[in-house]
């Protein structure tokens, strides 16, 4: 079940003024360094630092999020029941400076990602609740297209669900000189010759179950 803010509910509830806004948060590996860095987004008009929930640890965090039109929009958000792995896509600024670097130095492949949902009251300006947890999940394509001569250029961003995680395979193979790299291991010593091997069940070796 999803989380929902009960001060930003109530809002709701009374058809008052409200504004709702995406954030993004992106950990992905530098290209140069492979060292693990993270990128703020959100569809705000500034930079601002703000508190959520960490929505692979649980624990709170502050951290700030660049704001200014770098991050455009959120498409196929969906809240069902299952372990159906569904995309999201996230239109990005192919303009803003920020985006720009972000896609250039960071391999954004298989990079975890965070989306929550801020609400804004419109009389105040000011956050109503905290920001609700909306997605987690992987970077699937981060494609960099170059618009022809005269078209606009744009940046989409695909992201799956944690849910894609269930659909990993366990390892069902484990040969013997595999298995000796682990300290000279020889558990699968026999691993290959197994299944040629006649094991009697409920009875002394090589007596006739007669």
């Amino acid at each position: 079940m999803r989380a929902v803010n009960s001060a930003a509910q109530a809002l709701r509830a009374e058809r008052g003024g409200l504004a709702e806004r995406w954030m993004v948060w992106i950990a992905a590996r530098h290209r140069d360094t492979l060292g693990l860095e993270a990128l703020g987004l959100w569809s705000g008009e500034d930079a601002e630092t703000i508190t959520v929930t960490d929505l692979w640890t649980g624990a709170s965090a502050t951290r700030v999020f660049q704001g200014a039109g770098a991050l455009l929009g959120v498409v196929g958000l969906q809240h069902q029941a299952g372990l159906t792995v569904r995309p999201v896509r996230l239109g990005l600024s192919a303009i803003d400076e920020t985006v720009i670097a972000a896609v250039r130095l960071y391999d954004a492949r298989g990079a975890r990602l965070q989306i929550w949902k801020r609400t804004l009251s419109t009389e105040t300006g000011l956050q109503v609740g905290q920001p609700e947890p909306m997605f987690k999940g992987f970077v699937n394509r981060a494609p960099i297209t170059r618009p022809a001569a005269g078209g606009t250029a744009s940046l989409e961003l695909e992201a799956v669900s944690a849910v894609r995680l269930l659909t990993i395979p366990a390892g069902r193979k484990k040969s013997d000189a595999a298995q000796q790299l682990r300290d000279g291991d020889r558990f699968r010593r026999y691993k290959s010759v197994a299944r040629t091997i006649d094991v009697p069940w409920g009875q002394k070796e090589g007596r006739d179950s007669a």
